[in-house]
């Protein structure tokens, strides 16, 4: 439901300067198709976008005369989006969000999202949920709590005829009006990099709209499960999540690597295009010592026959190297690759420091919880997290030089169970520890066609002005087509991505279910 940063430096932001922004600004704007792949586009300028669909021919909607849309402050040329106002940036930022979910999701019904702003903490980017709930509802599983949009389209019927929204999303006033040291970056680029402390504004519409479609967990009170839940599993419990009272559910969100989501759509399209996962291996005076890492967001992969090299450390404390960087693999804590070092009037991170000293890869810490991990920007060495525990033994490794390999295990797909199925994981702002609202970071990264797969619930991955981006709600789509939603074009008697049969109908229990899955049995 929130999107957050932690300690205020998760995401550590490139500055371009500023006339190659605007050159590329000129030559990589972005069109819309009607398609579940849209994609940044080289050959028009940004001025030349075209305007999406007209508002009155749209089943997705937003209240577009809030006044944060109609802001009549002058826009900053050849920096963010396209527009002579800041509002007018704003609201086709907005539009070409929510043109991008109403072209990869099946609306039969209208879906009305309204936009509020509230002065939130500067650490939060934004908030989005569902605004009204149904129960019982056709097509909708007994006894669960489904959104009111997914609900509407279920039901094929209308349950907000009144114009009453539903989705919120909230944006942060504060960071809207330059309260914060950062900022929304409106471009409707792909594959532009934000200005420095800057969010892409349409992923994180996107992702706050996702969870109003359906990514959100019961409310506080509420004895019946969200259909989110019920997607769930809990391994420890060896039982669906949503299935759990409120205690061992908080006690199964706080273990690592403990809650997957086994929508079979989603389950499928990971082991198809996730990358391999990550592998530490340390021979220890003749004993092989394995370790769990996970391949840190916005990194590059390991490749081909992996990476041997000695251990050195970054000191706990003072985030010093302790021994030369040079064709190293770096171990430090999760604090020091996010601390300001600095010298020479320089500030930058460990990971950056390690990178600049010649090292090849980077290994830290992500706690013993399931926070999320940190995100990076413009790393050229691969970078893999442990648990803390697992941490002290490699700083302990390290002191000795030993040496260690990271490789790629084919086997298993990054960010997944042994049976494929996608990681979840509980926020670290979260009260009690029940709320499991988005996939493991881990898991979005980039696919092994090399294209970046955005939008695991966490669509602020970092990037290179080299890396090609598709806008699109990435694994979003069969995450939602899992829980009910249906892909554009299901009902056409083809059988066409994101479904597995199609016969023409939005009829469930004649074979063929209304959002063109087959049966669960």
């Amino acid at each position: 439901m929130r999107f957050q940063l932690i300690n205020c430096t998760l995401l550590l932001l490139m500055s371009l300067p500023g006339a190659s922004f605007a050159q590329q600004l000129d030559n990589a704007p972005f069109s819309f198709k009607d398609s579940a792949k849209l994609r940044a586009n080289s050959n028009f300028s940004q001025n030349s976008y075209p305007t999406p669909f007209d508002s009155s021919s749209r089943q997705v909607t937003f209240n577009d005369d809030l006044p944060i849309f109609t802001d009549p402050t002058p826009a900053v040329s050849g920096l963010t989006g396209r527009g002579d106002t800041v509002g007018e940036q704003r609201r086709n930022a907005t539009l070409a969000a929510t043109s991008i979910i109403e072209s990869q999701l099946r609306f039969t019904q209208p879906v009305h999202i309204e936009f509020r702003t509230s002065d939130l903490n500067c650490n939060s980017f934004g908030v989005g949920t569902y605004n009204r709930s149904f129960v019982n509802g056709p097509d909708q599983i007994p006894d669960t709590i489904y959104p009111i949009a997914l609900a509407s389209q279920l039901g094929q019927t209308d349950r907000t005829p009144d114009g009453t929204a539903d989705v919120l999303v909230i944006l942060n006033s504060n960071i809207l009006f330059g309260q914060c040291e950062r900022a929304y970056n409106y471009s409707l680029i792909a594959k532009s990099i934000p200005f420095t402390n800057s969010i892409d504004y349409i992923d994180l519409v996107l992702h706050e709209i996702s969870h109003g479609l359906g990514f959100e967990i019961r409310p506080p009170g509420a004895q019946l499960p969200f259909v989110f839940e019920q997607f769930l599993f809990a391994k420890d419990e060896g039982t669906v999540f949503g299935l759990l009272n409120n205690e061992a559910r908080a006690a199964a969100a706080e273990k690592v690597k403990n809650v997957v989501f086994t929508g079979t759509l989603t389950n499928d399209q990971a082991r198809r295009t996730l990358r391999p996962r990550t592998a530490l291996s340390i021979n220890d005076s003749g004993v092989e010592l394995e370790f769990d890492v996970n391949e840190v967001v916005g990194t590059p992969p390991v490749r081909g026959q992996g990476i041997r090299a000695a251990l050195v450390n970054l000191d706990f404390n003072t985030c010093e190297p302790q021994g030369n960087l040079f064709g190293k693999i770096v171990v430090m804590a999760s604090g020091c690759a996010r601390e300001e070092l600095g010298f020479d009037g320089t500030r930058f991170g460990g990971i950056e420091l390690a990178q600049r000293g010649g090292a090849r890869a980077v290994i830290i810490d992500s706690g013993n919880t399931s926070f999320r991990q940190s995100i990076f920007t413009d790393i050229r060495i691969p970078v893999a997290s442990v648990l803390f525990s697992e941490y002290r033994t490699l700083e302990a490794l390290a002191a000795n030089g030993t040496q260690a390999r990271l490789s790629a295990d084919f086997r298993n797909s990054g960010g997944t169970d042994e049976q494929g199925r996608p990681y979840v994981f509980t926020g670290p702002n979260v009260p009690i520890g029940v709320e499991i609202l988005h996939f493991d970071p881990s898991i979005s990264v980039r696919a092994r066609t090399g294209e970046t797969s955005r939008a695991l619930q966490e669509p602020i991955i970092s990037r290179t002005s080299q890396e090609p981006v598709s806008r699109s709600l990435g694994f979003n789509i069969p995450a939602l087509i899992d829980i009910g939603w249906a892909a554009p074009n299901c009902g056409n008697l083809r059988v066409e991505q994101y479904e597995q049969c199609d016969d023409g109908n939005m009829i469930s229990g004649d074979g063929c279910e209304q959002n063109c899955l087959l049966p669960k049995n």
